[in-house]
């Protein structure tokens, strides 16, 4: 369950990693010219790729990481590790593994239940670090009216599947 919950969290690293791969591809002639200078609008992208290049697990972007650290050396990398700002918020507060609380995990599952139209029950230690997982994070955030008085979760069981219509193939005329 961790592993599906940090690779969902991955997921919109990767969408915002492909736009700024895609810049930099873009704006390559400009990046490396001999003066080296980098442009206002790329400093962010830079740094936020050769943040996730070490962290990813991509070895295509571990590549581009160790080009950038060719281009603007250890001071330039320094200053990625030590300033979080110069990193776009969405990989640095996702590309990191965590370990998730009990409660984010029965969240997880119960959600997959329904989605897949399957009955869970959770058992009564699991139901308990749900509740309080619940409490803590809508009174944090403030997203449910009366949150602290979650006291009871509701499993809706599974309903019958209905069979899908058949598509005609479009190969199927020949």
């Amino acid at each position: 369950m961790e592993s599906l919950i940090n690779d969902e969290r991955m997921l919109p690293c990767y969408d915002v990693l492909k736009c700024m791969c895609g810049t930099m591809y873009e704006r390559m002639s400009m990046l490396t010219r001999k003066n080296r200078e980098i442009p206002s609008d790329m400093v962010i992208t830079l740094h936020t790729l050769l943040y996730a290049s070490c962290r990813s697990g991509v070895e295509e972007l571990e590549t581009i990481g160790e080009a950038i650290k060719k281009l603007y050396g250890k001071k330039f990398e320094s200053q990625t590790e030590k300033d979080e700002k110069c990193v776009n918020e969405i990989i640095r507060s996702n590309i990191n593994f965590i370990t998730p609380e009990e409660g984010w995990k029965v969240k997880r599952l119960i959600e997959i239940a329904k989605e897949v139209n399957q009955q869970y029950t959770p058992s009564e230690q699991k139901l308990l670090a749900y509740k309080k997982y619940m409490n803590t994070y809508f009174d944090q955030y403030g997203n449910i009216e009366n949150s602290s008085r979650i006291s009871n979760v509701t499993v809706i069981p599974p309903q019958p599947m209905m069979p899908r219509p058949v598509q005609p193939s479009l190969y199927s005329k020949f």
